[in-house]
């Protein structure tokens, strides 16, 4: 295979931090996400592109697009399988930021309901219309 040089080459550091770290707790769970973790990645890259022998990287560019050649460890076959395995194990767990509580949406429903009962017969469409829109964007916001 070869005579490899004495140094770490292929992103094992980068996974071995990042693997330590996905062991640390997180607001919500007993240990961090994916999502949080994944961030090192791109961290770790910034870092060694920043670094002397990142300066060696060379970008082919057309218009808007690029293409970057580079030797960043954390750009290696090893460490993409790695980052794909540690996703498929770890798994996504989401928690969106509701701004409207199941309480206050129900009691928006209701004053809907409210003016659909007094409202004459040319405004009901608007208001079923309104309702509607209400329901489905909360429901899409689960």
């Amino acid at each position: 295979m070869g005579p490899f040089p004495m140094e770490e080459m292929m992103g094992m550091g980068g996974a071995v931090v990042m693997l330590q770290w996905s062991l640390d707790k997180d607001i919500h769970n007993k240990t961090l996400q994916f999502e949080m973790i994944k961030k090192l990645c791109a961290a770790v890259s910034n870092i060694f592109h920043a670094s002397v022998k990142g300066q060696g990287a060379m970008t082919m560019a057309k218009d808007t697009k690029k293409l970057m050649v580079t030797t960043c460890p954390t750009c290696s076959d090893y460490f993409e399988c790695f980052i794909c395995g540690m996703h498929k194990r770890m798994g996504n767990i989401v928690r969106p930021d509701h701004a409207i509580s199941i309480p206050l949406m129900l009691g928006l429903l209701a004053m809907v309901e409210m003016d659909w009962s007094l409202a004459p017969a040319s405004k009901k469409l608007t208001l079923a219309l309104e309702g509607t829109f209400y329901t489905l964007a909360y429901a899409l916001a689960l």
